[in-house]
């Protein structure tokens, strides 16, 4: 009796293609645009597979965007790792998030800007998320900000900083003048956070 699978998918194998297959189409079209039924045809397998693995659509959508964020850590990881010194480290994530984010725009929108999920209460911050966060908080606590400072209020205000930028980047919102990239912007935006930070520390 056929299941209208192909033989080389079996148990979560299927469902993790159908993951990476959107993640692949969304580089080139927006999730408004994706059908389960084409995306079954894309990878041979009949247009009821995908039902085994997710209820609808948004269910599939769901799983990619924390795929999103398992990449989006991942890659943040990667970009301190590269660094030795704190502050190169703490300023290669941040250019590493944008890069993601331009490479990646529609997976970005649907991990941050998608309207159904982003009203979800099953879509708050996943634990990818949080473990990108958390590669923040520890790029900062490496730095040694001051006593006073509450590093996790820190964490979010450069976060929302450089979300912003990516954003206004993919978005097309950015008329640059002087600073050529949106990496200029997150450079320049970093600097001033570690001075901030680093004259609290001498005014304590």
């Amino acid at each position: 009796m056929s299941t209208g699978l192909k033989a080389t998918y079996h148990h979560k194998d299927l469902r993790n293609a159908l993951v990476d297959e959107v993640i692949a189409m969304l580089d080139q079209q927006s999730q408004a645009d994706l059908t389960l039924r084409e995306l079954a045809r894309r990878l041979g397998v009949t247009h009821t597979a995908p039902y085994a693995h997710f209820a609808d659509k948004k269910a599939l959508l769901i799983a990619v965007a924390e795929a999103g964020f398992t990449r989006l850590a991942d890659a943040l990881d990667a970009a301190r790792a590269a660094e030795a010194d704190p502050a190169k480290q703490f300023e290669a994530m941040g250019l590493a998030y944008v890069r993601f984010a331009r490479t990646h725009a529609n997976l970005y929108r649907l991990m941050f800007a998608d309207a159904e999920l982003a009203n979800d209460p099953e879509c708050e911050l996943s634990a990818e998320g949080a473990r990108a966060f958390q590669a923040l908080l520890e790029a900062l606590v490496a730095i040694h900000p001051p006593a006073q400072a509450d590093v996790r209020d820190v964490a979010v205000a450069i976060w929302s900083m450089v979300h912003g930028v990516a954003m206004l980047e993919i978005d097309r919102r950015i008329d640059l003048k002087t600073l050529s990239n949106a990496e200029d912007i997150v450079l320049l935006g970093s600097r001033f956070f570690m001075r901030g930070l680093l004259a609290d520390d001498n005014s304590a």
